[in-house]
């Protein structure tokens, strides 16, 4: 994708040109993919590799009254900064509530620490799917207020349907299973394809957030078919699936890889039980 159609890019633009108190702060600003070529003088900064640095001028920042975007280069980057961010949590509140959002890009094969991140109860959290829903997570973080943590995929595809600021989206629907997703809505999509030819129709739910969860969507979902298969990220939510959807399980909640065949492997494992 290039840097002229990033989704991502055009967002953060648009935001810049919105509210004129919008800070960028970043190790590879005007480098990496959603940043190149964005202009506005005095509110992009470029600052060292020190992870604790950026998020800290950005906390500083929302504290001011002035949003702030933090790009971190990866999980071990956000890692070192997530006690800052459990802080900012408890200080962006009541009289001086401002928004800080950390955008966590990942590349090919890193995993996002969402297991870290649910230990601390203030902080959103949401990971896109595809490049039009990371601009659609990013425009609903700016609108929060407190420190929001979104995993963005460097290597994030095409659109794979209407990308809504909040709450889960239903990408396939069937009454067989239903398959949970946090980022990895590709295989289970393909995963839904091939269970098709097998008649076997089932849901395909991306989160998208984690925290806040669309609890309503979620727990409809999983009771409707009472075979919830949580795929890669998603098995996070094994615990809060399970409670809402617990008495009307036909089957236990299934956690699978997030590859194609063993999201099969886990509904056909689910519809025999």
């Amino acid at each position: 994708m290039s840097p002229a159609s990033h989704p991502v890019r055009h967002a953060l633009r648009e935001a810049l040109e919105a509210d004129p108190r919008l800070h960028l702060l970043g190790e590879a600003l005007g480098l990496s993919p959603a940043t190149r070529g964005i202009d506005a003088p005095g509110r992009l900064h470029l600052l060292p590799a020190s992870d604790g640095a950026l998020v800290g001028v950005g906390v500083g920042l929302a504290l001011a009254g002035s949003p702030a975007v933090v790009e971190l280069p990866g999980p071990a980057a956000l890692l070192g900064a997530l006690p800052q961010l459990a802080e900012a949590s408890a200080l962006l509140r009541g009289e001086f509530a401002g928004t800080l959002v950390v955008r966590v890009l990942l590349a090919p094969g890193e995993v996002a620490p969402v297991a870290a991140c649910l230990a601390h109860a203030g902080l959103a959290i949401g990971r896109a799917s595809d490049a039009d829903d990371a601009a659609a997570l990013l425009r609903a973080a700016l609108r929060r207020p407190g420190p929001t943590v979104l995993f963005e995929d460097l290597a994030a595809g095409a659109a794979l349907g209407p990308a809504p600021g909040d709450g889960a989206r239903l990408l396939a629907e069937g009454p067989a299973a239903s398959l949970f997703t946090l980022g990895d809505a590709a295989p289970c999509l393909a995963a839904a394809r091939q269970l098709a030819e097998e008649g076997v129709l089932v849901d395909v739910v991306d989160l998208r957030w984690l925290r806040p969860l669309d609890a309503a969507q979620v727990g409809d979902r999983a009771r409707a078919s009472g075979r919830p298969v949580l795929a890669g990220a998603a098995a996070a939510l094994l615990g809060e699936l399970t409670a809402l959807a617990f008495l009307r399980l036909e089957a236990p909640p299934a956690v699978a890889p997030a590859d194609p065949a063993s999201i099969c492997a886990a509904v056909r494992s689910s519809l025999n039980y």
